[in-house]
């Protein structure tokens, strides 16, 4: 599934998390076109700051973070993946995605049944009159 520049900003990211194993912010920010609020709405809520992350909603995690011998961290080269809590959110979308379709298709099967209950209900009405006479 691809998802466009209007949907919802996790989902995109969920997908791009489950297509790369391993990338940097700045790969993830140039390749979904994010502007600079919804990378800033990434970085403090998505990103989980502990191991096992600090609440579900975190769906990314640090995968390998870079250290420079002079400076220290190396933000701009950390590499970061997808939480197996977000891969098991955009499972449960997933599901119930399919599951609205499938309510859908059941409402129109159920009206369809309806219709044909009612017009077999006239038509038996109909034969029972014309069989009394």
């Amino acid at each position: 599934m691809e998802l466009n520049e209007q949907s919802n900003i996790i989902l995109r990211i969920t997908e791009y998390g489950l297509n790369h194993k391993m990338f940097t912010l700045a790969e993830m920010k140039e390749a979904l076109k994010l502007n600079d609020d919804d990378f800033n709405f990434i970085y403090n809520s998505l990103i989980a700051r502990s191991v096992g992350g600090d609440n579900p909603n975190q769906i990314l995690g640090l995968s390998k973070e870079y250290y420079d011998q002079t400076s220290g961290a190396d933000n701009s080269r950390n590499l970061y993946s997808l939480l197996p809590t977000g891969f098991y959110n955009y499972v449960d979308y997933l599901e119930i995605r399919e599951s609205r379709k499938a309510a859908v298709e059941a409402k129109r099967l159920a009206w369809i049944a309806i219709g044909v209950t009612v017009v077999l209900t006239f038509v038996q009405i109909i034969v029972q009159l014309k069989n009394s006479d």
